[in-house]
């Protein structure tokens, strides 16, 4: 079959199917479950694959799925949606609003199984077309750290894979467009915690103690100088201090402040030289004030890095379906962090930005109560992804290795 041909039969199938996968958004968007306990998320994929005739593996990193899909031809190429919810109060007023209380799927990851389903559903009909093998993974636990990409990635889910290709949704851009960002995408992330540690006394004899709040206040003051005093600005960092506990009555002064936050950068260099900049930082404070301090840190996400090619295929393809204007390159990395880049590791792929905000409407952000996205974006992140990887397994049948 001519790519023309595949074209039109990937629209007319996703165009048709379309209405049954706005019902499984729906569903999944009903019974959001956190990181490592998507038990009701997996059975309900897997009972829909197995409606197509699919055969998913189950079990994988937990609660985690992946289906396959063997072709004719040579190569083969991922395809990864995140099936996790978080611990957020719904507040939409849909009526397919969360059933779990204080559980909700705030990052869109209801339709990024939507759309996986949708992928799988749209490649059994084409199987005998297609040009190599494809391999669908429902991730758990991209919301924690380190990540259930990690976990994926040691129970197989990737191996005998060539490239690897994501989508996430974005409520910055509008529904019917895509942005493609060549190079950096997202940054790296890791957790830290730092435990200040003084001599607790009374309120009304401070020079009697070690004042572990005082110290931890010239810490925080300190770590916001990193990016501009000790790395160089042309290198973007972020470090944050969300979270900071300590004390239980006003006329004590406590014996521990903790400080809590995290580490993001675009460069790998950057990342490893942090923690023990950050050490020595403290290390001096505390010296200085007769104090002492612990420092942990979880390495989390590194830095999404999009290969040129894979973004390419993404890029062109969407082109040929949504138009020139409508699918872009995205201007600048941003300072999120997402565990697909845990996969880059390994093996060359891309992500890409797909729209769901409604036009003429105000952006409803990620992780918050009154998160929701344009539907219209579902049909569209399939066609562009089944596409996608069309494009990918011919390129390698035809030695233009993407």
């Amino acid at each position: 079959m001519e790519l023309e041909e595949i074209y039109k039969r990937v629209h007319f199938l996703v165009e048709r199917l379309t209405p049954e996968l706005i019902t499984h958004r729906r569903e999944l968007h009903k019974i959001p479950e956190i990181a490592h306990q998507e038990f009701k998320t997996s059975t309900y994929i897997a009972n829909t694959l197995k409606e197509f005739g699919i055969t998913p593996r189950t079990g994988v990193a937990g609660t985690g799925l992946t289906a396959e899909f063997q072709g004719s031809g040579q190569g083969s190429v991922g395809f990864r949606c995140d099936i996790d919810g978080l611990p957020i109060v719904e507040e939409t007023g849909l009526d397919f609003a969360s059933i779990h209380p204080g559980k909700m799927h705030a990052c869109g990851h209801d339709a990024h199984t939507a759309i996986g389903i949708g992928i799988a559903r749209v490649l059994q009909e084409l199987q005998e077309e297609l040009p190599g093998r494809v391999r669908i993974l429902f991730q758990p636990a991209e919301e924690t750290q380190p990540g259930g990409a990690m976990d994926m990635i040691k129970d197989g889910a990737i191996e005998g894979l060539d490239a690897i290709f994501s989508l996430h949704v974005d409520p910055a851009i509008d529904a019917g467009h895509i942005g493609v960002k060549f190079g950096p995408h997202l940054a790296s992330v890791d957790i830290f915690e730092i435990q200040i540690i003084g001599n607790m006394g009374h309120a009304a004899h401070p020079h009697l103690s070690v004042d572990a709040v005082l110290v931890a206040a010239k810490v925080v003051t300190a770590m916001h100088s990193i990016p501009s005093r000790r790395v160089d600005p042309l290198h973007q960092i972020v470090i944050t201090i969300s979270t900071i506990h300590g004390g239980e009555a006003k006329n004590v002064m406590p014996e521990i402040v903790t400080l809590g936050g995290t580490i993001r950068t675009l460069d790998e260099q950057v990342r490893r030289e942090i923690p023990e900049i950050m050490r020595q930082i403290i290390g001096g404070i505390t010296s200085a004030f007769d104090a002492r301090y612990k420092m942990d840190i979880i390495n989390g996400a590194p830095v999404l890095y999009n290969d040129f090619k894979c973004s390419s295929i993404i890029m062109q393809t969407a082109q040929n379906i949504l138009g020139y204007a409508n699918a872009y390159e995205l201007p600048s990395p941003r300072m999120g962090s997402e565990d697909f880049s845990n996969y880059l590791t390994h093996i060359p792929g891309a992500m890409a930005r797909l729209g769901i905000k409604t036009p003429g409407r105000e952006v409803l952000p990620l992780h918050t109560p009154s998160f929701q996205l344009d539907e219209k974006a579902i049909p569209l992140g399939i066609e562009i992804f089944v596409m996608t990887l069309f494009e990918y397994l011919l390129q390698k049948n035809t030695g233009e290795q993407a």
